[in-house]
């Protein structure tokens, strides 16, 4: 059995992340990969549909460049091509990553799915290794819903769909978070007639309701056929066109399309780990159940990432990798993991972005706040760029004038939305830092002076 200093399970963002920092204090690694080294973020996720959303946006503004004196007569959008270049683009990456991975002193790769045998020890394949450290990186992957008839039907998901070299005329989205939109995006771009079938009331039920209802109104005025409030219950097959059957304000009804894409969860990637022999557990969603330093049960095994639950963004992941490895070879300053300003961005269009509390979890904590919001039409650049669709949107503590949450949707949203996550990182989180920032005329930021 070959002993290491630390065993990375999963050659994803986070698991690369903690990886580098070993190689740097000259640590002995195993990293044990049963799939793509990059993980979901660069060959299923953040790389990939950003290439296909940076697509979409490509073919809007040919479309409205009109505006500029621009004409694109003519103009012809090839889906396939834009498959392959995201395709090519991914490849590309995954190759680099790969070298890189390779190139690092003191790192074995081990191919295959990972188990653990004991507390330190864990089975790659009919390998075993074992260190006094492990890092649990595993990610998540697309969650299937039981509906009756799904999987007989066939559908798309966040991964088969980054590969799908024939566009369908109609599609069915079933769900209606970040990554449902995202793609409803794209699809409508290329002049797919989209249908979002989501169950809760909203579209993207993590970001504020004012930002939901102002995402429903834009991909609406899109050609995007939003219901809400709808449940699949069952799909089947009828001759080429798939049907999905739903049920809305107690009325059972019945929509078909070409295609479905089924986008309304991750689940965490630990089926077959083991875990149990290790002495870490799991929650009753199959998630790493980690502490406040993202140590498990066991710990001298620290989960970050996606498969702990907590805050699925690869920038957060990247976040916890960090303070996970200082934390399991710093045992007496260890440092626990701050989630009060963890920032999102959807790539719609127009983008979302936000940071911290919305406004039900302030009320739902009780905090006395007061509300400042000012629209992107209030300023020159949305008028010069011809896009005054969005506002944004700031909670502020009455009593402290701290920053609680910032929201906002239009043109660029996930860069703007930083200034707030730098805020709410300073000594006191203070509007006032805002408020008394001079901004550059004429910038989309300066909607931030109209506060």
């Amino acid at each position: 059995m070959d002993k290491f200093d630390l065993i990375v399970i999963g050659a994803g963002t986070a698991g690369l992340q903690v990886v580098a920092a070993a190689v740097e204090e000259g640590k002995k690694v195993a990293v044990l990969e049963n799939d793509l080294v990059g993980g979901t973020c660069l060959n299923r996720g953040c790389i990939p549909t950003k290439v296909l959303v940076h697509a979409a946006e490509l073919a809007r503004q040919a479309k409205n460049a009109r505006h500029f004196g621009i004409n694109y007569t003519g103009l012809k959008l090839n889906f396939a091509q834009a498959i392959r270049h995201e395709e090519q683009l991914v490849s590309k990456g995954r190759t680099q990553a790969e070298k890189n991975l390779a190139s690092m002193p003191g790192v074995t790769l081990l191919r295959g799915t990972a188990e653990f045998i004991d507390s330190s020890t864990v089975k790659v394949g009919t390998k075993s290794v074992s260190a006094e450290k492990i890092f649990i990186v595993t990610g998540s992957s697309p969650f299937v819903p039981p509906i009756p008839g799904l999987e007989k039907t066939g559908y798309l998901d966040s991964t088969s769909a980054l590969h799908s070299q024939k566009q369908p005329k109609a599609l069915i989205m079933i769900g209606g978070g970040y990554i449902s939109v995202e793609f409803a995006a794209f699809f409508a771009a290329f002049g797919t007639k989209v249908t979002i079938v989501e169950m809760a009331d909203r579209l993207v039920g993590t970001a504020d309701s004012d930002i939901s209802s102002a995402l429903l109104e834009y991909l609406t005025k899109d050609g995007i056929k939003v219901l809400l409030g709808a449940g699949a219950k069952e799909i089947k097959k009828k001759g080429r066109k798939k049907l999905v059957t739903y049920e809305q304000n107690g009325k059972m009804q019945t929509i078909s399309a070409d295609e479905l894409f089924v986008a309304i969860g991750r689940k965490a990637n630990t089926a077959g780990l083991k875990a149990e022999n290790a002495g870490v557990k799991l929650d009753k969603k199959g998630f790493v159940v980690v502490n406040e330093f993202l140590q498990t049960d066991n710990p001298n095994i620290f989960a970050v990432g996606d498969v702990n639950g907590k805050a699925m963004f690869a920038h957060m992941g990247k976040y916890e990798a960090a303070l996970a490895f200082h934390n399991a070879f710093n045992p007496d300053d260890m440092v626990k993991a701050d989630y009060h300003a963890v920032p999102f961005a959807v790539f719609t269009d127009p983008e979302i972005g936000g940071v911290g509390l919305n406004e039900a979890q302030v009320k739902e904590a009780g905090i006395d706040y007061e509300v400042y919001s000012a629209e992107m039409s209030s300023i020159g650049k949305s008028k010069i760029i011809e896009d005054t669709r969005g506002f944004i949107k700031v909670l502020v503590e009455k009593k402290t004038n701290r920053i609680l949450g910032a929201h906002m949707i239009g043109p660029d949203s996930s860069n703007l939305i930083h200034e707030f996550v730098v805020m709410m990182n300073t000594t006191d989180q203070s509007m006032e830092h805002v408020l008394q920032t001079i901004h550059i005329h004429p910038t989309l930021a300066e909607v931030f002076q109209n506060l």
